[in-house]
């Protein structure tokens, strides 16, 4: 076995169960031998027949599949689709024994693990069942990591390990307890709101109420009554006293959300407000103490707002004492697996399934994107994932339709000459996969590249409809 890979025994007992292996070959003799010479540490099924093993799996969980790739029913490639429709992290081994290249890049293509040729040596056997068990390994320490990453690197609800998002959690632990009045600015979706509340629960008021003002849904017109409240006949259809926003978060956390739609009249008394502790009731003689602390947030510049003067620049400054700002999810990528395991946990519980993770199709998706609607997306995109997944696997299928096409169109021009490319480079990967007898390891060294660049090559070649 190459150095570069653990022993087989010693992947064996890491993954502390016997590994689950179903073969599939209609010579009798083929399977006596795989059954002979299969190492110790698994549990193998065999069957005659390609629907036999498709009814058989349908209550069991393979890890491991080897099919024969002519088969009397069912053609073995097709079969592999059918299984990996059902189990898609499977590990599947084509045999032949007739090797052909265009064949082993058709099965390489379907998604075969390894592409071996009849009568398979023991050694080669073995050799590509390591690589399988260490596939399976490290997908469920994968999965292990990403759970725990995904709870470790959570904040008051917010997960992320990027440097901004940290020090977003940092900025939070030290501003909670001192301040009276806060800015936090971002795009629509990063989590403006969350970051308001861990703020409301580090401050000495987090036993006050947090309360919700949203500036853009009140007409500017009851902006001020809203906000500051009103006596009992202030305007007509006024028929009791109200305190308003401010007096209903007095002694805890108003959010002020959207604050670069209110209009340049409220701006002059919540300026009072913040910089006394006062508002005036819409129809009352004398103003009011109110002890609240302000969390404004925006997704406009304000800076902006101030330089073409529709946002008051003593308010900003006012507001912006402390300033935080969330930066769009493209722009913290390395965020995107621990949020996505965070969201698939939290749907798994609403939708009340088990879900197992991702379709390699679907991580692929979903790192792909760009996400221009930032969190709020993504955890929306997986949500539907969950409701309509039937299995415990959420594919492409499974997501919403958008995500498969949602992207930039290059000029017909570069479109052609990128596609070309493309397509050449794809094709090459696969024939050189396909002279190595699948041998990924030996593939990644002919063609000069990292493993990880030749598994993202592969996803990409597979994922191409024109080859």
């Amino acid at each position: 076995m190459r150095e570069n890979f653990l022993s087989f025994e010693t992947l064996s007992s890491l993954i502390h169960r016997s590994i689950q292996l179903v073969a599939v070959d209609d010579d009798p003799a083929a399977l006596a031998i795989l059954r002979a010479f299969m190492p110790e540490g698994f549990a193998v099924e065999t069957y005659p027949t390609g629907q036999a093993c498709l009814d058989a799996i349908q209550m069991e969980w393979p890890d491991i599949a080897v099919l024969d790739l002519k088969l009397p029913d069912i053609d073995g490639i097709e079969l592999l689709r059918r299984i990996r429709a059902v189990h898609p992290r499977i590990e599947v081994l084509l045999l032949t024994a007739d090797y052909s290249t265009e064949a082993a890049v058709a099965a390489i293509r379907a998604g075969t693990s390894d592409y071996l040729t009849k009568p398979v040596a023991v050694n080669r056997l073995r050799e590509a069942l390591g690589r399988s068990v260490q596939a399976i390994r490290s997908h469920q320490e994968l999965q292990v990591a990403e759970s725990d990453l995904a709870t470790r690197y959570s904040f008051e609800g917010m997960v992320g390990r990027s440097p901004a998002i940290r020090n977003i959690f940092d900025l939070v632990r030290r501003i909670g307890p001192h301040f009276r009045a806060a800015l936090v600015s971002g795009p629509s979706g990063t989590g403006k709101e969350l970051v308001a509340r861990a703020l409301h629960t580090y401050s000495s008021r987090n036993d006050g109420p947090f309360v919700v003002c949203n500036c853009a849904a009140i007409p500017d017109s009851l902006m001020e009554a809203e906000l500051f409240g009103r006596v009992r006949g202030a305007y007509t259809g006024a028929v009791g006293d109200s305190a308003g926003y401010f007096g209903r978060a007095a002694g805890g956390t108003l959010m002020l959300d959207e604050i670069g739609d209110l209009p340049l009249t409220a701006q002059a008394a919540l300026l009072r407000a913040v910089q006394f502790g006062e508002v005036q009731r819409l129809g009352a003689s004398s103003p009011v103490h109110v002890d609240v602390r302000i969390v404004a947030c925006t997704n406009r510049d304000l800076r902006a707002a101030v330089r073409n003067r529709t946002f008051r620049e003593d308010l900003f400054f006012r507001l912006g004492t402390f300033e935080l700002f969330l930066p769009p999810l493209a722009h913290r990528r390395e965020d995107v697996p621990l949020l996505i395991r965070h969201f698939l946990n939290r749907s798994g519980r609403e939708v009340h399934k088990e879900l197992s993770g991702l379709t390699p199709a679907a991580e692929a998706l979903l790192l792909a994107h760009s996400w221009p609607g930032n969190i709020r997306e993504l955890e929306q995109a997986i949500h539907y994932g969950a409701v309509m997944a039937g299995s415990p696997w959420i594919d492409v299928g499974d997501l919403p339709a958008y995500l498969g096409t949602a992207y930039d169109p290059p000029s017909p021009e570069c479109a052609m000459r990128d596609t070309g490319r493309a397509e050449a480079q794809n094709r090459h990967v696969l024939e050189i996969l396909a002279r190595t007898g699948g041998d990924k390891h030996e593939a990644a060294r002919l063609l000069g590249v990292s493993r990880a660049t030749l598994y993202r090559l592969l996803n990409r070649a597979r994922r191409d409809p024109a080859q």
